[in-house]
């Protein structure tokens, strides 16, 4: 049983159809994509992750984005924040 509501591999997603299943929680959703869009020049990208996960958004942008945030506090050695 898949976990996602995009589990079928030869369906691949996109964010309008996302958009639809969030429903409610679409304002945390853009507000999600606002912030990366802010902290990374990664762009969000669909990833299989398996039959049991199916698609989710790339955790590459994610991941660049924490550490960006990371480097903003200084905690990774970082003198500051200039993209803000």
């Amino acid at each position: 049983m898949a976990y996602g509501c995009f589990a079928d591999r030869a369906d691949r997603p996109d964010l309008g159809r996302a958009e639809q299943v969030l429903g409610a929680a679409r304002p945390l959703w853009d507000a999600l994509l606002d912030e990366l869009r802010r902290h990374t020049s990664a762009a969000p990208a669909w990833r299989f992750y398996g039959r049991n996960c199916g698609w989710a958004l790339s955790d590459a942008a994610v991941s660049e984005a924490a550490h960006s945030r990371r480097r903003c506090r200084g905690s990774m050695g970082g003198a500051g924040c200039s993209s803000r």
